[in-house]
């Protein structure tokens, strides 16, 4: 049973991903200026020191329990209050720290 959840998590992953729309370079843009001020704050470093997951340099969507820890963090929710606060886009956004490909605003 655990082996047929698995691989149907799997494929429902990978569907997703095929399905993804990769940012344009004026998305990205507006992305990256838009929440350039989120690198001064106090938020983005808590979240990272607290819940050991640290979105600027990850290369990957954070686990499971990566992310129950980012749940359990005061700064994590207040970050992600402040990055949807900037509208980002819904696409396949590169991280220019980790070239990271994530959608920001499904992950917000």
């Amino acid at each position: 049973m655990n082996t047929y959840f698995a691989l149907a998590a799997a494929i429902v992953g990978l569907v997703g991903t095929a399905d993804a729309t990769a940012c344009t370079a004026a998305e990205q843009q507006s992305a990256y200026l838009g929440m350039v001020g989120l690198l001064t704050g106090t938020s983005l470093n808590e979240c990272a020191s607290e819940s050991g997951y640290n979105m600027l340099y990850a290369t990957a969507l954070p686990t499971d329990d990566e992310r129950k820890a980012m749940c359990a963090v005061q700064a994590c929710h207040d970050l992600i209050v402040a990055v949807l606060a900037t509208n980002p886009p819904d696409c396949d956004l590169t991280i220019p720290t980790s070239n990271a490909v994530m959608n920001v605003h499904e992950l917000a």
